[in-house]
């Protein structure tokens, strides 16, 4: 690394997949700052910037970590010269890109960097971390979300909406419950995960599974996980798909919503950045701040 970067808090991971021993540079944080991770490859950063952007329009004093293995460190250095003045601070996570070769993907997913949210207590020494998709856009401040009462659970979740009453899931018990939840938003507890050994356990469970599930690393979280977590509403994890799927049933492009979101995740199967539903719910709140100066945001007052 270019030690003239050396003071931007950037963090390098390797990863050793065939020991599972990672060289693990964790950092810490004053509380007032919100911790928000993502993980991308390269063709999904100018997504995460708007995302970025997204968050520091509503929010300040917040921590983004960036977990990735193909990101170039100028991108990173470029948006910390803006985050600068924002008092938000940016954290390259490399890891290598053998650690979950092989495993089960999404189909919208190219890679394996879905499952590198399992490892986010390890990887990340703080007390709680957001988790966010990349294809998401935050519409309010995060800071009641994200200081909000676990009640003593390891994860904060939103069902899966766009499921509605289906449940393809033979592995999943549903004479327990039909709990499902959507892994696009998590509010983890990282000192909990860290005194259950729950990174280690969920590993264990994608080496075992990976080829069964439906859904990737998201089953695999549901599967150690659904009926421990806290279920927050749709307000937390607004799934575009489920308001698509409401506009199909009643033929129509009308849908009201009564309520402001605060996480709006286009988890659906058109995004707002292709041109496939130029009608795609919220489409507009992507490009307010995929076109975003952020000259705008830096001269804006403090929120």
């Amino acid at each position: 690394m270019d030690k003239s970067h050396s003071g931007r808090g950037i963090i390098d991971i390797i990863l050793d997949i065939k020991t599972k021993i990672g060289v693990f540079i964790m950092t810490y944080s004053k509380n007032e700052y919100i911790n928000v991770a993502f993980n991308i490859d390269t063709k999904y950063t100018t997504h995460v910037e708007a995302l970025i952007k997204s968050i520091c329009y509503y929010n300040r004093h917040v921590n983004f970590y960036v977990l990735h293995t193909d990101v170039a460190q100028e991108w990173f250095d470029g948006i910390q010269q803006k985050l600068d003045k924002l008092a938000c601070r940016i954290f390259s996570v490399h890891i290598s890109e053998d650690v979950f070769e092989g495993n089960k993907t999404l189909a919208h997913i190219s890679s394996s960097s879905s499952y590198f949210r399992l490892m986010i207590p390890r990887l990340i020494k703080q007390k709680r971390v957001l988790y966010l998709d990349a294809d998401i856009i935050v519409n309010d401040s995060l800071e009641s979300f994200f200081n909000s009462d676990l009640n003593g659970a390891p994860l904060g979740v939103v069902k899966d909406y766009g499921l509605g009453e289906h449940f393809p899931f033979s592995y999943l018990d549903a004479s327990i419950s039909r709990n499902y939840f959507n892994s696009g938003v998590l509010l983890i507890d990282c000192e909990k995960w860290r005194q259950e050994n729950l990174v280690e356990i969920l590993l264990d469970k994608a080496k075992a599974h990976s080829e069964e599930v439906l859904y990737g690393d998201q089953c695999i979280l549901n599967m150690v996980l659904r009926e421990r977590a806290k279920y927050y509403g749709l307000k937390e994890n607004f799934q575009i798909n489920y308001i698509e799927n409401l506009k199909f049933s009643n033929s129509t492009d009308n849908v009201s919503v009564e309520f402001v979101p605060t996480i709006i995740h286009y988890a659906a199967k058109h995004k707002p950045w292709d041109t496939q539903n130029l009608n795609l719910f919220y489409r507009e709140k992507y490009w307010f701040f995929r076109h975003m100066d952020w000259a705008y945001l830096i001269m804006r007052p403090s929120v």
